[in-house]
């Protein structure tokens, strides 16, 4: 129960974390998530002897999504094209870095869950021209066009499961982040992927500044064992075969319409 507190009170603190950014402006984006970690790296490579590969290039990915982002917001870059489709792109590059995460592993679980990401990335709404900046806001929100409720579900459920597998001691720590940034797509699906980028780089920042103090405040590896791994993946095998199936029938409809016309 104490568990399950701490978890709800660290979802609040990322949707306000949220917030926080959307409204914060250009130099605070900048300095928090393109100065800071320039002037901490030595501490967190100090602080962090034992991290692997993967949450590197994870934790660097993320700040340069949200540095790009940042810059695509408030300055003139954002009304060029490619420059918002690179948005896009990085978030492909944050699935699959996740999926050759997964391709490592010995175990079945893993490799189920490397097809659901493979999913995941085929039935990402088209990105082409999805990423706008919508200038007529105050905040200058990132804007994900197409983007529906239900990928965003399925995203949620596969990157909890991947954080389940590979990293179960801060899998509550991180559900607490995909909830946060799945209740701001519930009620608008298109800054999802904003609320995503904002939320995901504040906790990878604690987190790499603060690992044993928040490993210890919210430890979660014994909900892990190997039944449960299974059981976790092959259900969010299921639920994104189930989506794709969706997706397939649904683009197969618009092609036939489209040719009717």
């Amino acid at each position: 129960m104490i568990l399950l507190f701490k978890l709800i009170l660290l979802t609040g603190a990322f949707v306000a974390s949220n917030e926080l950014f959307r409204r914060g402006g250009f130099w605070l984006g900048m300095a928090v998530f393109g100065l800071l970690p320039i002037l901490l790296t030595p501490w967190w490579i100090q602080n962090n002897p034992q991290i692997g590969l993967f949450p590197w290039f994870k934790l660097y990915s993320v700040l340069t999504f949200l540095t790009w982002a940042t810059i695509a917001r408030f300055t003139e870059l954002g009304r060029k094209t490619w420059w918002r489709q690179a948005i896009a792109c990085l978030l492909i590059i944050n699935i699959f870095e996740a999926v050759i995460q997964d391709a490592t592993g010995q175990h079945l679980a893993h490799w189920l869950l490397v097809i659901s990401g493979v999913l995941l990335v085929v039935t990402l709404p088209s990105f082409r021209r999805c990423i706008q900046i919508d200038l007529r806001s105050q905040q200058h929100d990132m804007i994900y066009l197409g983007m529906n409720r239900k990928w965003i579900v399925e995203y949620s459920v596969w990157n909890a499961a991947f954080v389940f597998l590979n990293f179960p001691q801060i899998a509550g720590h991180q559900l607490a982040v995909l909830s946060a940034a799945a209740i701001v797509g519930m009620v608008r699906p298109n800054l999802w992927l904003q609320a995503r980028g904002y939320t995901l780089g504040t906790s990878l920042i604690i987190l790499v500044s603060f690992p044993q103090q928040l490993v210890e405040w919210a430890n979660t590896e014994h909900w892990s064992s190997p039944y449960r791994e299974y059981i976790v993946s092959v259900v969010c095998l299921m639920i994104m075969l189930g989506y794709t199936l969706l997706f397939v029938q649904l683009q197969l409809r618009i092609r036939k319409e489209s040719n009717r016309s």
